[in-house]
């Protein structure tokens, strides 16, 4: 789209664009509006951009939607291109990536996402073949490592199969959402390290279901396997078995301000200077607190009960 003065656009879908680059829509004006695009199915080779705006264009894009299929081969060079790409979307895009089966091995953590943007990250569904994200399989990577950080708005992970390495400080994932953030079919596996933590989430609102923490080693500190931060919290069929520390270890670590929903919480072979398998704290008095099918040994603290 060109115009010399203003455009305005709406409502456009863009599907099935492949190529060395790709570029879904390129507006060029020094002013205007564009609203609620959606792509499916661009795939490139080396570049792609969903939307590109002129510089120094005064367009105001909103309700963009992007869905970006990512292959089998290079994953570290289309990680970094949708990286950038996310780090300059407008405030209030939505990005699902579809992540494709096998196993990745990468010798350095990634951060993605922004303040303002919504992210999701999906891997294969159905019985197949997972996605398989190694890091430090080779030889464990130097120093402190997040392997899987997340932030945005509203943010989600789903089927994903994680193992990660490292000489200092571990967090397999961390999710930071300004208002929801969601972990669904989730396995870590083989975290050893220092000190190390499976899973950190914070947001308004924490959804956890069907995440699985497995075989952690803190060697000098302390190993925790799940930590949820929220107003809302809502915990379902956690698993966090094999959780040794030099220091305290913690299998799963719940709290929050205005209530809590667990159910069929599991935690075993916990071991450390001191350990816990469960604990939840709801902070606000006369909270709600509901519990069901929780496993091994649990510590409460609630406002209500005091």
């Amino acid at each position: 789209a060109e115009a010399d003065t203003r455009v305005e656009l709406r409502d456009i879908e863009i599907d099935g664009l492949y190529g060395r680059t790709v570029l879904g829509v390129s507006v060029h004006a020094p002013d205007g509006e564009v609203h609620n695009v959606r792509s499916d199915h661009l795939e490139a080779r080396e570049q792609l951009e969903a939307v590109r705006l002129a510089p120094q264009s005064r367009v105001l894009l909103s309700g963009l939607s992007v869905v970006r299929r990512f292959q089998a081969t290079d994953m570290a060079t289309q990680l970094q291109g949708a990286a950038d790409e996310l780090a300059a979307a407008a405030d209030g895009s939505d990005y699902t990536w579809l992540l494709p089966p096998g196993r990745h091995d990468f010798d350095r953590g990634w951060d993605f996402g922004a303040e303002r943007v919504s992210l999701h990250l999906r891997g294969p569904q159905g019985s197949g073949e997972p996605a398989h994200w190694r890091f430090g399989h080779d030889a464990p990577v130097d120093g402190d490592l997040t392997a899987l950080a997340l932030v945005g708005q509203r943010l989600s992970v789903d089927g994903l199969v994680l193992e990660a390495r490292c000489s200092g400080d571990l967090k397999a994932v961390r999710l930071d959402a300004r208002r929801e953030a969601n972990a669904d079919d989730l396995r870590l596996n083989q975290l050893h390290a220092a000190a190390v933590t499976g899973i950190e989430v914070t947001a308004p609102r924490v959804g956890l279901t069907d995440v699985a923490v497995a075989e952690v080693r803190a060697t000098t500190g302390a190993a925790r396997g799940i930590v949820a931060r929220a107003d809302e919290l809502l915990l379902r069929r956690l698993m966090v078995e094999g959780v040794r520390a030099r220091e305290a270890a913690l299998g799963i670590d719940g709290r929050a301000r205005e209530q809590c929903s667990a159910s069929s919480l599991h935690a075993q072979d916990v071991s450390g200077s001191h350990a816990c398998g469960i604990e939840l704290r709801v902070s606000a008095a006369e909270a709600p607190l509901a519990l069901l099918d929780l496993d091994d040994s649990i510590g409460l603290d609630t406002g209500w009960l005091g």
